[in-house]
This record gives C-alpha cells, sequence and structure tokens, in this order.
C-alpha cells in the first residue's frame, strides 16, 4: 500500500497482489480482502506470493517477511516471560503455513528469538498439531507417551 501511494520503495508486490486477488488493480485490494470478508486462512494464502516476490529479489517483500517473523519471536518471548518458563534448555516449535513455507519469516523468526530468550532451542514440528496437543495432554494425565498404543491408563 506504501509503494501504491507513493510513500514507501517500488515492489513487484503490488502486481503480484493483484495478479493473487484477481482484481484490475491495487486499488481494489481492500475490497477484495475487507469486502470479501477473507478470513485469516485465506489471508494467510498470500504468504507464498510475498514470498515468491522476496526471494526474486524484492526487499519490500523481504523486510515484509522479516518483520512478521520478529514480531512473532516477540509475542512467544512475551509468552515465555510470563509464564516465568525461562532457563536453560528451553525447546519451542512453531506451527503454520507462514512459518513453515516462509524461508525468511522462519530464519528472522528462530533469530530475534534466539536473541530475546537465552537457552532457547528452536526446532521444526514433529507432528501436526493435533498430535502434540494430543502429547501434552497425555503428559498433564501423566499417561506416558511410552504407552502411546494403550488403552489409556488403569
Amino acid at each position: 500500500a506504501r509503494a501504491y501511494d507513493g510513500r514507501g520503495p517500488a515492489t513487484a508486490l503490488l502486481a503480484a497482489i493483484v495478479g493473487r486477488l484477481g482484481v484490475r488493480n491495487f486499488r481494489e485490494t481492500p475490497d477484495a480482502i475487507y469486502g470479501a470478508g477473507m478470513g485469516t486462512a485465506e489471508v494467510a494464502a498470500l504468504a507464498p506470493v510475498v514470498n515468491d516476490v522476496a526471494e526474486a529479489g524484492d526487499s519490500v517483500a523481504r523486510e515484509i517477511l522479516v518483520r512478521a517473523g520478529t514480531d512473532l519471536a516477540d509475542g512467544v518471548a512475551v509468552v515465555i516471560d510470563r509464564l516465568r518458563l525461562a532457563g536453560e534448555h528451553r525447546l519451542v516449535s512453531y506451527q503454520g503455513a507462514v512459518l513453515e513455507s516462509c524461508t525468511t519469516t522462519r530464519e528472522a523468526f528462530i533469530r530475534s528469538l534466539e536473541q530475546r530468550v537465552s537457552g532457547i532451542r528452536v526446532e521444526a514440528p514433529r507432528h501436526e498439531p493435533i498430535m502434540g496437543a494430543y502429547l501434552l495432554g497425555r503428559r498433564v494425565l501423566n499417561w506416558p507417551a511410552s504407552e502411546l498404543h494403550a488403552e489409556g491408563p488403569a
């Protein structure tokens, strides 16, 4: 939007977003997004477009992805602090299409989180989100994961 109204540098994002949304020009994008009632998943589905433009060398797109990763890391760092989870050997993972598919965002997330929280380690997800919730539930119930195929606690 800044590029469109002259407040920011030129970017290939204008044409890429217009093309992805199927509108005639960038001026129609707010209506295509807000007027059409796009949900979170549909807006997040635009991230690969931004990623493609960034990988093609567009500095504006790259900065958007870096800022997204940094903002996500800031949120995680606040949660770690508020829940008093800071300490050595903390493991964090991530979920979601943006962090999984946008390398620039993921790298900025990891770098920023490691700078903000000492002793943190970020790993790629081992399971789908539902499996992670299941395993955490087992832990809360003191139902060891080694009994993963058992019927449950006696």
